[in-house]
């Protein structure tokens, strides 16, 4: 496996990554409170497709933590975490409260900075982390996509009987 050498590509890629995780998670301040908003509970509004809009651009923060060299329980870590945003946030309702709450993409940018800090030249990249976290993303959007067809075939079965 090969060091990542460049840090000037590692530190122009966290810059754009917490910069993401701004836009995603912080951009807008509640008038009035502390609390913050971003795009992520925003398109969270629009069922389904929102969530799933949301998750595709969380999922280019692990592809871009990859490509730097991440380690695989980071890249773990970060998938998991994008995973608990994207099924969580899946619930109508409560699932925008637990958007804003639960900020996926700023504590997936805290995870791989706090790695890259500590060590900063035994960065590797891994071809089967890569692998195992797109199993587990796809897996995990398929049981939210089975659960959701699930979900409206009930409630179409009670309304139709």
């Amino acid at each position: 496996m090969a060091k990542i050498t460049d840090r000037s590509t590692s530190k122009s890629s966290l810059k754009l990554l917490d910069r993401l995780a701004y836009v995603l998670d912080d951009v807008i301040r509640i008038p009035g409170t502390n609390i913050r908003i971003g795009l992520d509970p925003l398109l969270g509004l629009l069922p389904i497709a929102g969530d799933t809009l949301t998750l595709i651009i969380s999922s280019y923060m692990l592809i871009v933590a990859a490509k730097n060299g991440a380690s695989a329980k980071v890249l773990t870590q970060m998938a998991g975490n994008v995973l608990v945003d994207y099924v969580g946030g899946s619930i109508p309702v409560v699932g925008d409260i637990f958007d804003v709450a639960y900020r996926s993409n700023r504590r997936n940018y805290d995870l791989l900075k706090d790695y890259i800090d500590v060590h900063p030249e035994e960065q590797r990249r891994t071809k089967r982390g890569i692998i195992l976290l797109a199993v587990g993303l796809i897996a995990g959007l398929a049981f939210v996509l089975v659960a959701v067809i699930w979900l409206v075939y009930s409630l179409l079965q009670a309304v139709l009987s």
